[in-house]
């Protein structure tokens, strides 16, 4: 799972690159990535999203890759 920011500094969103290189918007989920929120127990719930069903996002915006489990 690769999670990430996208947006303009500041207005970033959480995102996801999905297995089809698709990035989904994961704010629904989480607000955002740091030592508070990502941690086991929130990667657990995020490993069970059906990221097919997340609004896709504009590859075109500016991307922060911030995680990524293999």
């Amino acid at each position: 799972m690769k999670l990430l920011r996208v947006g303009n500094k500041g207005q970033e969103k959480v995102a996801v690159l999905d297995s089809t290189n698709q990035i989904r918007d994961l704010s629904s989920h989480i607000q955002n990535l740091n030592p508070d929120t990502l941690n086991e127990s929130t990667l657990d719930k995020l490993s069970k999203v059906d990221l097919s069903k997340l609004k896709e996002i504009d590859a075109k915006l500016e991307l922060e890759v911030v995680y990524l489990i293999q």
